[in-house]
């Protein structure tokens, strides 16, 4: 009351009730401040982390919801929380209507498809995470992570030709990891490919040329493999 809602009185408070963990304290301080700025939406969001880093997950999906409701336009990442939640507590519909939601606000946010994605191999739905990944490619999205999960989906699915089609996408869009290219060897050697093996690690040398760890991830490889020369 003697303060006259001065910002360094609420800053003091604030550190007073976090040092003592009292959410109670906190909340009610990060009510109090969005009452006074009712546009400031970071408070309410701390509200809702508060329930949630209290594993209160009913009151922080509720508090989300509410908070959705009245602010719907344009808020991502209250949405993407909220999402993460729904995902959290098993309700992965709710969670796939509001990725989905979003991503035709946002069809070029990479990290939408692969939550989108995720949800389907959770489902072991290989079809649908299938489709996902086919929709971003046609979006226009090249990101080497997207076909080489489009790879291993395939390979999940039985079918190992068009996970080399993927795989060699990813190369052709700057893939660096080793693992995908000791899968694409694999797939070559299953098809006695032995020219195409020589170029793709002649490929990873120059893609990996600034990064010494990853070429000598490929040392290994051929030492394990017992090729010396």
């Amino acid at each position: 009351e003697l303060s006259g809602g001065q910002a360094e009185y609420y800053q003091a408070m604030l550190s007073a009730c976090q040092t003592k963990n009292d959410f109670d304290c906190l909340r009610t301080l990060w009510q109090e401040l969005w009452q006074q700025s009712p546009e400031n939406l970071d408070y309410p969001v701390k509200i809702d982390e508060s329930f949630a880093s209290q594993q209160q997950w009913a009151q922080a999906i509720t508090h989300y919801e509410t908070l959705l409701q009245e602010h719907p336009n344009n808020q991502t990442k209250l949405y993407q929380r909220l999402a993460e939640l729904y995902r959290q507590q098993g309700r992965e519909k709710d969670a796939l209507q509001l990725y989905t939601r979003l991503l035709e606000q946002f069809p070029t946010d990479v990290s939408l498809y692969h939550e989108i994605a995720g949800i389907y191999r959770q489902q072991e739905n290989w079809q649908a995470a299938i489709g996902i990944y086919t929709r971003a490619m046609a979006s226009g999205l090249t990101q080497p992570e997207l076909s080489s999960q489009l790879g291993d989906l395939y390979l999940k699915n039985g079918n190992p030709r068009q996970a080399l089609e993927a795989y060699e996408q990813a190369i052709q869009s700057g893939e660096t990891r080793f693992a995908i290219y000791q899968t694409v060897e694999q797939l070559y050697q299953a098809q006695n490919n032995t020219v195409a093996l020589d170029f793709l690690w002649e490929n990873y040398l120059l893609t990996n040329r600034q990064n010494p760890a990853a070429i000598f991830q490929l040392v290994q490889h051929y030492a394990a493999l017992g090729e010396w020369l």
